[in-house]
């Protein structure tokens, strides 16, 4: 049986493209960071809000989640590329108030962004992440100036 040049020509084809979609699939995510921890404002947990990690340099993709019960966790889809990273942390809460949102529309619950914009549009808040695990607890406080950070392995 004799094979044709151009059959061995498509045959090596096809072999490259599967090693090399295979190389693509095994590497997918190699050096992402599974990234967890606590957030904190005034002592107490953020119930519910999010979290973002983004490149301090601008370079790269930003990535986050959700806050829930004081707690998050970044990984699958959303972990973490290593370096270094500005936080950006936003939660709502309800004021108590109903509002009108539109002239005769029923009323609804005013909710207030309560986090400080120096966790958020302004934020200086900052981190080195890892490849691998790793956790980053923030403890915000209505006072800015006395923000702290705790980093554990």
């Amino acid at each position: 049986m004799q094979i044709g040049k151009q059959n061995v020509w498509y045959c090596a084809a096809i072999t490259l493209i599967g090693i090399s979609m295979w190389a693509c699939i095994g590497c997918g995510g190699a050096g992402l960071a599974t990234v967890e921890g606590t957030v904190t404002f005034d002592g107490q947990p953020v119930e519910n809000g999010s979290i973002v990690f983004e490149p301090a340099d601008g370079v790269g993709p930003a990535t986050g989640g959700m806050i829930e019960r004081g707690k998050y966790l970044l990984d699958g889809e959303n972990r973490v590329p290593p370096g270094k990273k500005i936080i950006r942390i936003t939660a709502a809460r309800n004021t108590g108030k109903k509002v009108e949102p539109m002239p005769g529309a029923p009323k609804v619950d005013e909710v207030e962004q309560f986090i400080p914009p120096a966790y958020n549009s302004a934020s200086k808040l900052t981190c080195e992440v890892a490849a691998g695990r790793g956790r980053h607890d923030f403890e915000l406080t209505s006072e800015t100036s006395s923000t702290t950070q705790a980093e554990s392995p």
